[in-house]
């Protein structure tokens, strides 16, 4: 909105002693960021069943120059607001869309809401507002005039909506500058009480039509638009239609994917090769398909617009765009079974348990997992399962005392493990057997045993042998007759 002269020079009074306001970007004589070059001569204006069939405007200057925004912040001579340079390409409460082409080559797509009438003045002129969404704003681009720019301005801006409101014959508009030649953007325009800045308190002025320019800029031929329709402007002709068709399915929930379909898009002229697809319509394609179809997992709960523009054969370009709605996820993560490998195993033996995590909630989720062996706790894990998912978690166990144990993951039993002592070997004595030759080629054998001989000995000398044993039956035969 445009501030009454009262309020302006007070403004201006103000101001004096205080922080200078920020120019706007792209005012006479400023840097203008590098843009590609466009020199398509030829582009589609699309708008409900309809096509229209215009060409640049061409002038001698850059585009920001030939807007010629002027206020108080950047020519103290003036007290009106808006642009200088565009009378013969504006109408009085109507808004006009054109392509501009600088003798760069550079393209950009200039929109005026009004025309400046410095004689209208006064303290109470009625308000006009304009909301204006775009979708397909290529990220090579960027917003380099804003009409208005000044301290407080009632206008909003953002990249992909501009919120408009001014008084009194002056002018609301914009300059977004760099469109290569694939560039497919759309406009959604809310008019008087349906745009965001309406104030029922004010009193209104309508905005009565919109149209698109074409030809020489300083007698341009006029499209009529719709004002409830939205508008795609492309490159190329309406001899053949490329109509990109999208349709989102899958559970819409933060953390879960989301399945997008453009299978339905007819081409006429052509084929599909290429879908561009910016799930948030930034501006910035997140992924390009040669097929028409993918997913996309949205992280944040919220309401988003999903933007896929679809290139053919024949190099055309068409976009279109499809709401999502992300609501907030809960999950319901359980053990539904558990099992052990083996129920019977030697102390100091590894066994598995595997334990079954069904997620009957909506959404993804993480829970705390407990292996329980006996009274002891065996392994803990954090377990990641998605929504509607079934995941198998295996964990290692150790046997380190001997009995029976109870095993379970979270409470669900797997079974009873049986761990048993290792049995030993008793250790046997190796008796050394040493065999003797007698004279006659027989053999006996001796054991080295690490006793004192006995009785049994035998010697190597028979002679010996019999003389000894006949002592000994001597000695026995004495103690008898005693």
């Amino acid at each position: 909105m445009k501030l009454r002269p009262v309020l302006i020079a007070l403004l201006v009074l103000c101001s004096v002693g205080t922080a200078v306001a920020l120019p706007p970007p792209g005012i006479p004589n400023g840097p203008l960021p590098d843009a590609p070059t466009n020199h398509h001569s030829t582009y589609a204006v699309e708008q409900g069943g309809s096509c229209t069939q215009v060409s640049p405007i061409h002038g001698s200057k850059n585009v920001v120059d030939f807007y010629d925004y002027e206020s108080p912040y950047t020519n103290k001579s003036s007290w009106a607001y808006g642009s200088f340079g565009t009378k013969s390409v504006t109408h009085e409460n109507g808004s006009t869309m054109f392509l501009y082409q600088a003798p760069s080559g550079v393209m950009s797509l200039v929109m005026i809401h009004d025309r400046m009438n410095k004689s209208r003045t006064g303290g109470s002129l009625p308000i006009s507002t304009v909301t204006f969404k775009f979708s397909g704003l290529p990220s090579s681009g960027k917003w380099v005039l804003m009409d208005d720019t000044y301290p407080h301005r009632d206008d909003k801006w953002s990249r992909n909506e501009l919120d408009w409101m001014w008084a009194g014959s002056r002018t609301d508009g914009g300059v977004f500058r760099g469109l290569p030649g694939d560039s497919n953007i759309t406009v959604t325009p809310s008019w008087n009480r349906d745009a965001k800045l309406y104030n029922p308190s004010e009193a209104h002025e309508n905005v009565t039509s919109w149209s698109f320019l074409t030809g020489s800029v300083s007698n341009p031929d006029s499209k009529q638009l719709d004002m409830d329709e939205p508008v795609s402007i492309h490159a190329g002709t309406c001899g053949k239609s490329l109509n990109p068709v999208v349709g989102v399915s899958g559970t819409a929930g933060a953390g879960n994917p989301v399945s997008f379909d453009a299978s339905q898009t007819s081409d006429s002229g052509g084929s599909p090769t290429k879908y561009h697809w910016d799930f948030d319509n930034d501006g910035t394609v997140d992924q390009t398909t040669t097929r028409p179809t993918t997913t996309h997992v949205y992280e944040t709960p919220g309401n988003y617009i999903a933007h896929v523009t679809v290139e053919d054969n024949n190099g055309r370009h068409a976009g279109t765009t499809v709401p999502v709605t992300v609501k907030k996820t809960k999950s319901n993560i359980r053990v539904t079974g558990a099992s052990l490998d083996k129920q019977q195993v030697s102390k100091g033996d590894t066994v598995t348990v595997t334990a079954t995590l069904k997620n009957t909630g909506d959404g993804a989720g993480k829970i705390p997992t407990v292996l329980a062996v006996g009274d002891s706790v065996g392994d803990r894990k954090r377990v990641q399962v998605g929504a509607g998912a079934t995941k198998k978690v295996t964990y290692s166990y150790k046997a380190t005392s001997s009995g029976k144990q109870e095993v379970a993951v979270n409470g669900v039993k797997a079974g009873t493990l049986v761990v048993q002592t290792p049995t030993t070997q008793k250790k046997t004595t190796t008796q050394k057997t040493t065999t003797h030759s007698k004279p006659s080629g027989t053999t006996h054998s001796t054991t080295d045993d690490n006793t004192l001989p006995g009785p049994n000995i035998v010697f190597k000398h028979p002679g010996v042998s019999g003389l000894i044993a006949a002592l000994v039956l001597l000695g026995a035969a004495i103690v008898i007759r005693r």
